[in-house]
């Protein structure tokens, strides 16, 4: 078979060791021994057994051993190769993973083997193939198409695994009952309201939710159920389970299929989910809002008691328009000085926000993506909050702006956390932002709590044009896009910016003196601020004329407090084409049709690695001399290593559901390998 850069489909018909042969036939790409992981696809009939090889002409194999075991079949090894047999009358689908080590061309290394296997009724046609690749020729370095029985979507590829919810259900926008059983599409329920257990998935037919009834949330006398038996033992990616969510995904081919348009009014409306109790799961809608000044899209509400806290929420590849905020926890307010209520193990991952955040019927100002209000489930180590691959755009609450005096709009923040005592750790990360009110990224805190043993990372986020309104003072302050603020000096929380791309092309603010910096390093004095360390450097550019506070010679950064200016780089990253993100990016209506996930909206298919231009992700990539390893990294489907990534988050970023099937895909955001 001839192979060249555009040809991505590899077919596998592996070393033939048995008179099985034609009892199966294996497609899929070829791994490359480089700590990559690739899917392959097996079909067989019920009964039969496949014997099939790993090894490549040019591949010396070192160790083939079994990662995970078949869920109905049974996997032996055989050298360098296995032998799968299927169970008798046992039709449908199975899975299993093989890690094989060894070196090509001298050069050692390893990969992982993914196996979804689709075992038909032993009378049914199946296709074979007789052809083996070259393996002397070079071969993409793109995972490659898998060829499916359940015929995936358009541009379906082999970044992808199946996912066994433990239970699945139904819900719809028409037709549906609370009262239904909600196990088929022909009796749908009309809420995710109903006791459900983590690895569950309720799946939302495509459809238009015009509803003043919230979708997850206390409504009509039924409260949310607690999520139990958590996390699963079974089901999910790898037949194991380690599920910490209920899922809601929206079972539409594209980001366009399940549009909730959210018409409630006045001061009793609450976020379209809205979660007052722990671990669910939101995938896959576009959520619209009728009254941008009430209503919001996903929040975990832990106001039901002074003393609730609430815990493993996620909000995941979906749009979030015209709201009063975007994703939040939220106590409004209560409890300061004590331990609840507030939330834990929260997650924003890989969603659009476009002119999502406003003052709510709380009196309340908000930022788009806001970690307010948190508090300890626990104290285990790792990472509890995680703001990853998102989009935020347009942030605007010009009724938040009173006098001289402007609150929050921010695109990302993370406020007072030491409101509650919280002592986790965040991670906001590879996120775009361009054109908010206030900041791109800030970090608050308040004098509530004394020593707080916490860890908050910002790093390869990439900001523009933000601190449109600042909205003062007129006195010694001004506005970055990087903020860090607070008014208690406590030392023990760790902040580290790094690897950021933060530029203002803002001189004032507002039609007010008060400077726009690329960085702000204020507050109290802090000895565990760190903002740029060598081969970390952010990249930041302002064009403050004056400067208030300390400032590098290019008032790029003003630090105030005795803070110091940090080891960045002060240059402008030349982005591809601001004009085009001002004129076309910032008041836009989302419109992702034809796109299953956010990335892919934005301009970068992670699975034909193709970036179109006229779209933010080409808009905001930079070209400066040092700018590679800056800001918005593109997403990969070929699985890494991320320390920083939530184990909790394993096999839910992101599903999809073509009809027949659900998938986690990894054309989103690049996620680690085993998760």
């Amino acid at each position: 078979m001839r192979s060249s850069a555009s040809v991505f489909l590899i077919v596998i018909f592996l070393a033939i060791l048995s008179t099985f042969a034609d009892a199966c036939v294996l497609n899929g790409p070829r791994y490359r021994l480089a700590s990559d992981t690739v899917h392959w696809f097996l079909e067989l009939s019920d009964g039969e057994t496949c014997l099939r090889g790993v090894r490549f002409n040019n591949v010396v194999v070192d160790k083939l051993m079994v990662v995970s075991a078949p869920r109905t079949g049974h996997v032996t090894l055989q050298g360098t190769g296995f032998s799968y047999k299927a169970a008798r009358d046992s039709q449908g689908r199975d899975f299993f993973s093989l890690m094989v080590a060894g070196a090509t061309n001298k050069v050692p290394g390893s990969s992982t083997i993914e196996v979804e296997v689709s075992v038909s009724n032993a009378g049914e046609s199946r296709r074979f193939s007789t052809m083996i690749p070259r393996s002397s020729q070079a071969q993409p370095s793109q995972p490659s198409p898998a060829p499916s029985t359940s015929s995936p979507p358009s541009g379906a590829s082999a970044a992808y695994r199946p996912f066994t919810p433990l239970h699945t259900y139904y819900m719809a926008a028409s037709g549906c009952s609370d009262a239904n059983a909600g196990t088929s599409p022909a009796s749908p329920w009309c809420t995710a309201n109903h006791a459900v257990v983590c690895g569950d998935v309720i799946i939302a037919a495509a459809g238009s939710y015009n509803t003043r009834r919230v979708l997850l949330g206390n409504n009509g006398g039924r409260a949310v159920s607690t999520v139990s038996n958590c996390p699963s033992t079974s089901g999910g990616i790898d037949g194991k389970g380690g599920i910490y969510f209920a899922v809601i995904l929206c079972g539409g081919s594209d980001l366009e299929a399940c549009k909730v348009n959210y018409t409630c009014t006045g001061a009793g409306c609450r976020a379209v989910f809205d979660s007052t109790a722990s671990n669910w799961a939101i995938e896959g809608f576009k959520v619209t809002t009728s009254d941008a000044a009430n209503d919001m899209c996903f929040e975990s509400n832990a106001i039901a008691t002074l003393s609730t806290v609430l815990h493993h929420f996620a909000a995941i590849n979906n749009i979030c328009y015209s709201s009063g905020q975007g994703f939040a926890s939220n106590d409004n307010g209560n409890g300061g000085g004590t331990p609840a209520p507030g939330t834990d193990y929260m997650a924003a991952v890989g969603n659009i926000m476009q002119a999502a955040s406003s003052l709510t019927a709380f009196g309340v100002c908000t930022s788009a993506i806001d970690g307010n209000g948190m508090a300890n489930f626990d104290t285990d180590a790792g990472t509890h909050l995680y703001f990853y691959g998102n989009f935020v755009a347009n942030s605007q609450s010009p009724t938040c702006v009173t006098g001289n005096v402007a609150s929050d709009s921010e695109a990302i923040m993370l406020d007072t956390w030491n409101t509650h005592f919280y002592t986790g750790t965040g991670v906001i990360a590879n996120n775009m932002a361009w054109h908010s009110m206030r900041a791109c990224l800030q970090f608050t805190f308040n004098p509530f709590a004394g020593d707080n043993n916490l860890n908050i990372t910002f790093h390869n986020n990439t900001c523009f044009d933000d601190n449109t309104n600042i909205g003062g003072p007129t006195g010694p302050t001004g506005g970055g896009e990087l903020d860090f603020s607070g008014n208690n000096g406590t030392t023990s929380v760790h902040i580290n910016y790094s690897n950021n791309i933060a530029y203002s092309d803002l001189a004032t603010s507002g039609g007010r003196p008060s400077p726009v910096y690329a960085a702000v390093w204020g507050g109290n004095t802090m000895t565990n601020l760190v903002n740029g360390t060598t081969g970390t450097e952010n990249i930041l550019k302002g064009s403050a004329a004056v400067c208030q506070g300390t400032c590098d010679p290019g008032n790029n950064v003003g630090a105030f407090n005795g803070n110091g200016l940090g080891t960045n780089f002060y240059e402008n990253p030349n982005f591809n084409n601001t004009t085009n993100l001002k004129n076309n990016w910032v008041t836009f209506t989302p419109n992702c049709a034809g796109f299953r996930n956010a990335t892919a909206c934005m301009g970068w298919n992670a699975e034909t690695r193709t970036l179109t231009s006229l779209t933010p992700i080409s808009d905001l990539t930079p070209t400066s001399t040092h700018s590679p390893g800056k800001g918005y990294q593109l997403p990969s489907t070929t699985c890494n290593t991320n320390s920083e990534y939530p184990t909790w988050l394993k096999g839910i970023v992101y599903l999809h559901y073509d009809g027949t099937f659900i998938r986690q895909y990894r054309d989103l955001v690049t996620v680690p390998c085993g998760l």
